[in-house]
């Protein structure tokens, strides 16, 4: 991603004027892949930036480092636009289908600006990154850690507990330049992370927004303890409002496979291999959705309700209707049968048959 700056008076027309010479520009400098850039990267109707596709080809054929190829880009630019320019660099994707991953990297690093003083190249693999005997010093990891599995585990007290501690630490630190912006990107980073972990799908620039919107860097550099609890009880609660949704669309999932495979052998340790979830755990959720309704019993409805449609529209055998329903026990398929519909197959096609 990379981007034109712009002074604070600029309005919006200027800015895309802007970003249009940037654009341009970009493409002028980089006559062999002009392919590669996109002017509307962002959907954010206030980002101003331009996108491109970097692959390593790029850089090793110029005999080059990633960084230097970077950094040539940046002054190549720069010299043309006459104008300082800021490049923020993804993390590395295996092929394009996973561009959208990088392009969420992209904009954590660009929304929390690097754990460094500005510069002109943020490279996520280097600068998402707490490294360095200098950042060591400062980093409150163990503190920070504490809060974030407080307020993942939605514990109010313990997020108290840890929130106090580390607000002590950061007290000691004293006002070392940048080692708060240092503990708040930290944090950051953590508290996405484990919203990501609740899905694949999770969307990361909705949960910056999120994070933004509840004034969450403020809580560090005002030094307010009960601000930070605020947001920690808040953002808890946003957790587990995207455990339900991750909750409902697996489940709904489920459904449908069980609509579409009722005659397969299918069974939660099936099901909890094919999502990646303990069959234990899935059937508990399971049953918690289904006002206490088990997985097994649910597909034994879907079954018999399948079975007695066949009753009803074909002339085919009871035998042949178990079969093809997915019991190969006509016996217990029968006995299934009259607990859910208070009668023998046959009788329910006999007592049910349009005359």
């Amino acid at each position: 991603m990379i981007g034109g700056g712009g002074d604070d008076e600029e309005d919006d027309s200027d800015l895309r004027e802007l970003q249009h010479q940037l654009y341009q520009t970009c493409c002028e400098s980089q006559k062999d892949n002009i392919n590669h850039f996109v002017f509307d990267v962002s959907y954010d109707d206030s980002s101003y930036d331009v996108g491109f596709i970097y692959c390593d080809n790029m850089a090793t054929r110029r005999d080059l480092s990633e960084k230097e190829y970077f950094n040539a880009m940046i002054q190549k630019v720069e010299n043309i636009m006459r104008r300082q320019i800021k490049m923020t660099c993804g993390k590395k994707v295996p092929d394009i289908q996973a561009i959208a991953k990088s392009y969420s990297s992209c904009y954590i690093l660009n929304s929390v600006g690097g754990f460094h003083n500005k510069k002109k190249l943020y490279i996520y693999e280097e600068d998402a990154q707490i490294d360095g005997e200098q950042n060591a010093v400062f980093l409150c990891k163990s503190g920070i850690d504490n809060v974030v599995s407080a307020i993942n585990s939605g514990d109010k007290a313990a997020m108290d507990s840890a929130i106090d501690a580390l607000f002590e630490e950061l007290r000691g630190i004293g006002e070392k330049e940048n080692a708060k912006n240092l503990n708040i990107n930290y944090l950051l980073f953590q508290l996405i992370h484990i919203a990501s972990e609740q899905d694949d799908n999770v969307n990361q620039e909705e949960v910056l927004h999120y994070i933004a919107e509840n004034s969450f860097d403020e809580s560090i550099t005002r030094g307010g303890s009960r601000h930070m609890k605020r947001f920690a009880y808040e953002y808890s609660e946003y957790l587990l409002s995207l455990r339900r949704n991750v909750s409902r669309g697996l489940i709904f999932s489920i459904e449908k496979d069980l609509q579409e495979h009722f005659d397969e052998n299918i069974t939660l340790k099936s099901l909890g291999d094919k999502y990646y979830i303990n069959s234990s755990y899935l059937g508990q959720i399971f049953k918690k959705t289904h006002n206490n309704t088990s997985f097994k019993d649910y597909l034994t409805q879907i079954r018999i309700d399948h079975a007695a449609s066949q009753l009803l529209n074909t002339d085919k055998k009871v035998i042949k209707i178990a079969e093809d329903v997915g019991y190969k026990d006509c016996d217990y398929f029968i006995r299934k049968f009259i607990e859910l519909k208070g009668c023998t197959p046959s009788k329910y096609r006999r007592n049910n048959s349009i005359q």
